[in-house]
């Protein structure tokens, strides 16, 4: 994958980044037989991410496959489970230091609902 140079925490996590993806998996498309069951009690599935090498008409960068080893896997399955886009977390928007000299001053109306 490319590096889109992120280096911020994740939302998610907490950890630092290169890229972050976001998407959605539908479940009921995940083939039951790749599902497996571990001594632990838990499900795992195996999967893959790939890269589109241009993105989707729906903006899609990535998708996700499950990623059955190839003994298991049943030709003629589609085993696509969901996309994924480039996401990039916007700064707020703050005003400049120009415009806030602009700006008009407040009412004494509007500083009597102030907090402080």
């Amino acid at each position: 994958m490319d590096n889109y140079q992120t280096q911020t925490p994740s939302p998610a996590t907490g950890r630092k980044a290169s890229l972050y993806a976001r998407g959605s998996i539908c479940l009921s498309d995940i083939p039951k037989e790749v599902l497996k069951a571990a001594n632990n009690g838990k499900i795992y599935l195996n999967f893959a991410v790939m890269e589109l090498t241009e993105p989707s008409k729906y903006g899609d960068t990535h998708f996700i496959s499950c990623a059955p080893k190839k003994e298991e896997q049943v030709e003629g399955q589609n085993y696509i489970i969901g996309n994924l886009k480039k996401w990039e977390q916007k700064e707020p928007s703050r005003p400049s230091y120009e415009q806030i000299e602009q700006a008009p001053p407040i009412s004494q109306e509007q500083a009597s609902d102030l907090p402080f």
